[in-house]
């Protein structure tokens, strides 16, 4: 027997409601996939001021690792323990240890959890990643700078002693090779923090090769034009996160920036007024564990002195 119109109707619509479910489905769990898949991007960087001592040092630099309930302290120190294979000379860590996931927001609007209850949660989970990071001692030492989701996590330099990492807030330290000099200059977090600029840049010397470390990439226009101690430009290398490449970008279309400067920092390298500013899309997720075309990254930079 033929079928009625309606019958007809009804059975492509629910051909049609069924492909949409499908493809539905099929891109959640590919964004979920790739949130979760950490490629990692290598770099030969050269710098004019690098010291003939620190030729070939290799920098394993991860950002943004939002440990979570799904992004576990385990997972994620698994992932450092097995780059560490590669045998870096300094780990660097971007900020933004942990944050607030949809479900701890629903919890707490709901009444099923307080607020305080969930930062425990996350000061709990974040000591228990730096205490396994203890395990690792690369020659020129570990460090961390904080991000915009550690300010009010509990002590964030307690945490991160407890793995023998040294946190930069505002400070500036001096690595010593054959007697050689490379210095390390770490910030507060641009929009949470303090501003020390100027002090850091007092703290340094044009002609000094400076790695300089902020959560946010949006800091270099304001370094760029604050002079170190003798009036030069002073930052030689900036690694930064924060933005997530985006996170979430169908087609390419940035939906949403955390810079205030969109696309212009949003991510990979860029050389801007005598500076190498590498922004990482960095490892974890916020608000959704999903990335579409922003893949996580981790990063193993090699400095080079430039050849004449």
């Amino acid at each position: 027997m033929a079928r009625t119109p309606n019958k007809k109707k009804r059975h492509i619509l629910r051909n049609i409601l069924l492909g949409l479910v499908i493809i539905i489905v099929g891109l959640v769990g590919y964004m979920f996939i790739e949130a979760n898949v950490v490629h990692l991007e290598y770099a030969d960087v050269q710098l004019e001021d690098l010291p003939d001592a620190f030729e070939g040092t290799k920098i394993l630099f991860l950002t943004d690792l939002h440990i979570d309930e799904l992004n576990t302290p385990e997972r994620v120190y698994l992932l450092v323990e097995q780059l560490s294979a590669l045998e870096p000379d300094m780990i660097v860590l971007g900020g933004d240890y942990t944050s607030h996931t949809m479900k701890d927001m629903l919890q707490i609007r709901a009444g099923m959890t307080s607020y305080n209850q969930a930062k425990e949660n996350e000061s709990r989970r974040r000591d228990q990643f730096f205490i396994m990071m203890g395990n690792l001692n690369p020659p020129l030492g570990m460090y961390a700078v904080p991000g915009n989701h550690d300010e009010d996590v509990g002590s964030l330099q307690e945490s991160t002693a407890l793995g023998n990492v040294q946190l930069l807030s505002n400070q500036r330290i001096v690595l010593e090779k054959d007697g050689e000099k490379l210095y390390l200059v770490g910030l507060d977090d641009w929009t949470m923090g303090r501003n020390r600029i100027a002090q850091m840049a007092d703290k340094v010397r044009g002609e000094d090769c400076v790695i300089l470390l902020s959560h946010n990439p949006d800091v270099l226009p304001i370094v760029s034009n604050q002079p170190a101690s003798d009036g030069k430009q002073w930052a030689d290398l900036m690694l930064s996160g924060h933005t997530h490449g985006g996170q979430i970008r169908p087609f390419g279309i940035l939906l949403y920036s955390s810079s205030s400067y969109g696309e212009r920092y949003r991510t990979g390298w860029i050389r801007e007024s005598g500076t190498e500013l590498l922004v990482s899309n960095g490892v974890g997720t916020t608000g959704t564990p999903f990335r579409l075309m922003a893949p996580a990254q981790a990063h193993l930079i090699t400095l080079h002195t430039v050849q004449d």
